[in-house]
């Protein structure tokens, strides 16, 4: 005697969902000197899920600063390359 199994196969829908971006620390630095505030003075640091969320005003832009180490009023050095909007 043999015994048969029927098998059978359902197809799901699987598409995937896109993952939220993780936060990042940014700081908001100036790009051009104000006053006694010069050139990469630190305004104040945040944390940004995208760079697309926030528009630098004038005369300031925001750096990736992935470690936190550039609390406001210190001297942020920015990277050779420019963070892309979005980063």
């Amino acid at each position: 005697m043999t015994d048969t199994t029927s098998s059978t196969t359902t197809t799901t829908d699987q598409t995937a969902t896109p993952a939220a971006p993780a936060p990042q620390n940014y700081v908001l630095y100036r790009t051009a000197q104000l006053g006694w505030q010069q050139v990469g003075y630190v305004i104040m640091a945040m944390t940004l899920a995208s760079t697309d969320t926030f528009m630098p005003p004038a005369g300031m832009a925001l750096g990736l600063d992935a470690a936190g180490a550039y609390p406001a009023g210190s001297i942020y050095t920015p990277a050779t390359t420019p963070t892309p909007p979005g980063g």
